[in-house]
């Protein structure tokens, strides 16, 4: 691809403010590495966190990992394969 005689490289992904969009037709999102990201917060408050309240550790968990799942999301339409 050309912009103005100088040649761009193509890419699979691009990694925007930590959110990967994929090449393609359409403006899609790879949320795998957001859910991952997630997953890994979360395990690693309740592997901490044991011998705590529930509560405390449901504050923790509201607190730390639920922005991480949000983040950039209020940006992008999901499909419902993403949304599952």
């Amino acid at each position: 691809m050309c912009l103005s005689s100088e040649s761009i490289s193509w890419c699979e992904y691009i990694r925007y403010l930590g959110i990967d969009d994929l090449a393609g037709i359409y403006f899609k999102i790879d949320s795998d590495i957001v859910k991952r990201k997630f997953y890994a917060s979360v395990n690693a408050i309740l592997s901490n966190s044991f011998n705590q309240d529930d509560l405390l550790r449901l504050y923790l968990l509201e607190s730390y990992c639920l922005p991480v799942l949000q983040y950039g999301m209020s940006v992008i339409k999901l499909t419902n394969m993403q949304l599952r």
